[in-house]
C-alpha cells in the first residue's frame, strides 16, 4: 500500500490581494519551515516521518487540500470550493466582519512568536457532507497514514510516522511528532474551516490582551491550553480561517502524551480502513 507523504493545504494566488494574504500568512512560519519554490514545508518532528504538511499558492480559484503519495500521485483532495457554496446556499446566517482579525494585523502581533507548528487541518459541515462521503475520506485517509480516533468525538487525527510503524502501529512515546493533522466532522458549523493550531511563545495573560473578543475566543473546555482567533482573508464569505495559538509552555516541561501522540492512540485508537466507528 503506498503511504500518504504529503499534505497540501493550497491557496489561491491569482492576484495581488491573494498574494499578498499568503505573504503575510505564510511569513509566520519562515523560521519553522523548509521553503522552496514559494513552498513552505513544516519541519517534521521527528525528522523523515510521514506525511509532511505544505502550504503553498497556485493557479486555483479557492482554497483546497491534497492529498498526495511518494510519487505525487494524488489520493485525495477535499474540495472547499463545491463545499462552501452548498453551505452558502443553504444557509441565511449574516457575515460580520467585525468578528475576523485582518492578516496584517495577524502578522504584526505573531511575528517571531510562534515557535512551532502542533497541528493543522479542516473542518466539515455535517449539514453538507453526507455520512457516507465523510466515511469514504477516512477510509482512504487510513489505507495510506496513520489515522487515530479523537475520543468521544468526531475529529481523527493523522499522526506522523515511520515505515514500520504504518504497518504496524505506533509503539514509541518518547518523542514529539508534529504537525499533525485534524479532521473534524462539525456539527455546528454552517461553512467550512482551515485550522493552524500554533505553538507560541505568549503567556496566556499577554495572549488574551493580544487578541480580545470578537476576534479572539477560548473554545469552552480547552481555555487552559490555546486561544482561537478568527482571520480575515479573502475567502470570508465562504470559508473560515481559524488558528489556535498555544500559550507559552513552563521551561521544565516533559513532552506530553498529546505532542507524543500516546493519548490519541491508546484512548482513541487507530482508524481501520473499512471499519466504522
Amino acid at each position: 500500500m503506498t503511504r500518504l507523504q504529503t499534505i497540501n493545504i493550497v491557496f489561491p494566488n491569482s492576484n495581488e490581494n491573494e498574494k499578498d494574504w499568503i505573504n503575510l500568512f505564510g511569513g509566520l512560519f519562515l523560521e519553522l519551515a523548509n521553503t522552496e519554490n514559494d513552498e513552505i514545508r513544516f519541519a517534521l518532528m521527528p525528522e523523515g516521518y510521514l506525511p509532511s504538511t505544505v502550504l503553498r499558492g497556485d493557479c486555483i480559484t479557492f482554497p483546497m487540500i491534497t492529498f498526495d503519495d511518494v510519487k505525487n500521485k494524488r489520493q485525495l483532495a477535499i474540495d472547499l470550493e463545491t463545499i462552501a457554496a452548498k453551505a452558502a446556499a443553504s444557509s441565511s446566517q449574516a457575515h460580520n466582519n467585525d468578528n475576523f482579525l485582518p492578516i496584517d494585523k495577524l502578522h504584526a502581533l505573531l511575528k517571531g512568536r510562534v515557535v512551532g507548528v502542533d497541528h493543522t487541518g479542516v473542518n466539515l459541515p455535517i449539514s453538507i457532507i453526507p455520512r457516507l462521503e465523510w466515511e469514504r475520506v477516512l477510509n482512504i485517509l487510513a489505507s495510506h497514514s496513520n489515522v487515530y480516533h479523537y475520543p468521544e468525538e468526531e475529529w481523527p487525527f493523522i499522526i506522523p510516522a515511520d515505515e514500520a510503524e504504518f504497518k504496524e502501529d505506533i509503539t514509541s512515546f518518547d518523542r514529539k511528532r508534529t504537525p499533525k493533522f485534524e479532521l473534524v466532522y462539525d456539527q455546528y458549523a454552517s461553512k467550512p474551516a482551515l485550522q493552524f493550531a500554533l505553538e507560541t511563545n505568549i503567556p496566556r495573560a499577554e495572549m488574551e490582551e493580544l487578541f480580545p473578543a470578537p476576534s479572539g475566543f477560548s473554545i469552552p473546555g480547552l481555555e487552559e491550553i490555546f486561544r482561537s482567533v478568527l482571520i480575515q482573508s479573502p475567502w470570508n464569505e465562504l470559508l473560515t480561517i481559524r488558528i489556535d495559538l498555544y500559550y507559552l509552555a513552563p521551561e521544565e516541561a516533559e513532552l506530553s502524551d498529546w505532542e507524543t501522540g500516546e493519548w490519541l492512540i491508546r484512548e482513541g485508537g487507530r482508524v481501520q480502513a473499512g471499519v466504522t466507528k
